[in-house]
């Protein structure tokens, strides 16, 4: 039997939901009426920044990225303080929780913890 591949750790030594904290907190996006993060971020601007920032990702094969891309994805997906931000049809801030139906697909992640919950792990 092979040895198992060890999990190679990105430069900051992050966990995924914390690398994409990190990428929300610092996208250029600005969300109106937003109590605790304003910004927000598309799926395709997570990967790119994480790409161009996280040595380890950047130097990564194909087949390698497209599964860390689904484990972006499935962090996004089942972190509860991860949100979807719209507008519905009156121009009003829409957030949906992560594991909420009703987030279009492309919208913008934002970070939206519960009262509580802390995005500081």
């Amino acid at each position: 039997m092979a040895p198992k591949k060890q999990h190679q750790q990105n430069q900051y030594g992050l966990s995924y939901s914390a690398m994409v904290i990190l990428v929300i907190q610092n996208a250029p996006v600005l969300l109106k009426g937003l109590p605790l993060c304003n910004r927000g971020t598309s799926v395709k601007d997570i990967y790119t920044y994480l790409k161009a920032h996280v040595k380890p990702l950047a130097q990564m094969g194909q087949k390698e990225w497209e599964k860390t891309e689904r484990v972006i994805r499935h962090t996004l997906s089942q972190t509860t303080y991860f949100h979807r931000f719209s507008t519905d049809e009156d121009g009003r801030p829409v957030l949906v929780a992560s594991k909420e139906d009703g987030g279009l697909k492309g919208s913008l992640w934002t970070l939206h913890p519960a009262p509580g919950e802390s995005v500081d792990k």
